[in-house]
């Protein structure tokens, strides 16, 4: 394996773990090391405390080199925000 696809590989599963160990839960999706699901909750003292989001996060080859893709399965009302199907 390349140097730098092992490089890569260990930063993803660092922080991977570092989601997982800040509270979120964590699942890798159809077996990928690649694609991860992330369930998250609103921030106290917010307008969305008390929601429940659910992310696809696609961690490329070359990460963190290119950035992830990042996309909401759920409904999320933001113009910053892509809705993307499960």
């Amino acid at each position: 394996m390349e140097m730098q696809t092992m490089m890569a590989r260990k930063r993803k599963d660092r922080d991977v773990k570092k989601l997982m160990m800040g509270g979120y839960i964590v699942e890798y999706e159809d077996y990928s090391q690649d694609t991860i699901v992330v369930d998250f909750k609103g921030p106290k003292d917010t307008l969305y405390e008390g929601g429940a989001w659910k992310l696809r996060v696609y961690l490329p080859d070359n990460y963190p080199y290119k950035s992830p893709s990042i996309g909401f399965m759920n409904r999320m009302f933001h113009p910053n925000v892509d809705f993307q199907l499960a």
